[in-house]
């Protein structure tokens, strides 16, 4: 009973739960020099969810073999897209200049974080987790700079 008090179904408990740990990671990787939400800060953000994601690879491995991998999955996405959006809306307000409007460049980002580090975790983690970084580092400051 006091579980419902709190949380409507276990699924309001993970996006809580998600949330929490998001917010933690945040206050990790934030750093001062950024100056607000630069192209730095982005890629820094992408890279620092891989590295996340490499030193925490027991949690995740249990994730990808539950049955709640795809709605763990969802939330992550659709978290990191609200995210992203309002950093970029926030960025743009202040000059940073895109290609395309905020949300579609906040969905690029988000899906292709997302999916990259889903095809690296499930195709076996070929690459080094620093080289991964690099690599999707690399592509959402292209995607930012146009």
């Amino acid at each position: 009973a006091t579980f419902y008090k709190h949380y409507s179904d276990k699924y309001d408990f993970l996006t809580s739960y998600i949330c929490l740990l998001r917010d933690k990671f945040d206050h990790q990787i934030w750093r001062p020099e950024h100056k607000g939400f630069t192209t730095e800060y982005f890629v820094s953000y992408a890279k620092q969810l891989v590295i996340f994601i490499s030193e925490n690879s027991a949690a995740i491995d249990n994730i990808c073999n539950s049955i709640l991998f795809s709605s763990v999955l969802s939330i992550i996405a659709e978290q990191n897209y609200n995210d992203t959006y309002e950093r970029l809306r926030v960025s743009v307000s202040q000059g940073m200049k895109l290609s395309a409007p905020v949300e579609v460049v906040a969905s690029m980002i988000t899906g292709g974080v997302v999916g990259a580090v889903y095809v690296w975790l499930v195709n076996g983690r070929k690459t080094t987790p620093d080289m991964l970084a690099e690599q999707v580092g690399g592509v959402v400051k292209s995607v930012i700079e146009h």
